[in-house]
């Protein structure tokens, strides 16, 4: 588009600066599965079974994760550049997504049939 055609179209404005990765470690959090791994940029880190349902902290610099745990810090290679989704972690008790209903109510409920089915 030739630039005096730009200045005409409506609710325009020049894009601004863009946006200032931070240098400093980022720190996330994440819940080890029931093998003890978490995922992180989406790369996998095994800790041990013994961290097994367990939150720990996560900082992701641009080449290293080091992991806080009860034995010390680990620190393990970066082997992905993907940036990261989520800083926190959810409660899957909590979680909105996939709400639970409780057992006794859906015993209760009688099946319908559909009404487009003619037999």
């Amino acid at each position: 588009m030739i630039w005096p055609k730009c200045l005409l179209l409506r609710g325009a404005r020049p894009a601004g600066p863009p946006p200032v990765l931070a240098r400093s470690p980022v720190t996330v959090q994440r819940r080890a599965n029931s093998f003890g791994v978490i995922m992180v940029c989406r790369q996998t880190v095994c800790l041990s079974r013994q961290y097994a349902g367990e939150v720990v902290t996560v900082h992701v610099s641009d080449t290293t994760f080091t992991i806080d745990l009860d034995e010390g810090p680990r620190t393990v290679r970066r082997t992905t550049d993907i940036p990261i989704r989520n800083t926190k972690l959810t409660d899957p008790a909590r979680s909105t997504m996939f709400p639970r209903s409780p057992v006794a109510h859906v015993l209760g409920q009688k099946r319908q049939a559909s009404h487009g089915t003619r037999h």
